[in-house]
């Protein structure tokens, strides 16, 4: 059974992606949903590399985000993005189907 990992990813342009400018990259946190945290370190940086970016690092670890908090979650982290992450009611089928899926970028310009 899957459960949802998040993490924050450094990413930087790939070959096919450019930054805006003056940005030379971005962090982004990552949601996976996976058997455990190495495979979900491993999707989320195939989906990122998969958009042309390139990873760089993860910053401050993976940790796992209870389902039945997911609401609570976003509210306190997200609350301006709620309206684009999976609501309470869908998460548990992005869960089950092993999806991947992203909070917003914030780049970086140093």
């Amino acid at each position: 059974m899957n459960n949802l990992y998040e993490f924050t990813m450094k990413v930087l342009p790939g070959e096919s992606m450019e930054m805006p400018d003056g940005l030379k990259g971005a962090y982004v946190a990552c949601y996976v949903a996976a058997l455990d945290y190495q495979a979900a370190l491993k999707k989320g940086v195939q989906a990122i590399m998969q958009m042309g970016y390139k990873f760089d690092d993860i910053k401050n670890g993976v940790r796992e985000v209870p389902l039945d908090s997911w609401a609570a979650y976003i509210e306190s982290v997200w609350p301006e993005y709620a309206d684009q992450m999976p609501s309470t009611e869908q998460l548990p089928a992005v869960v089950e189907d092993g999806q991947v899926f992203f909070g917003p970028f914030i780049g970086f310009s140093g």
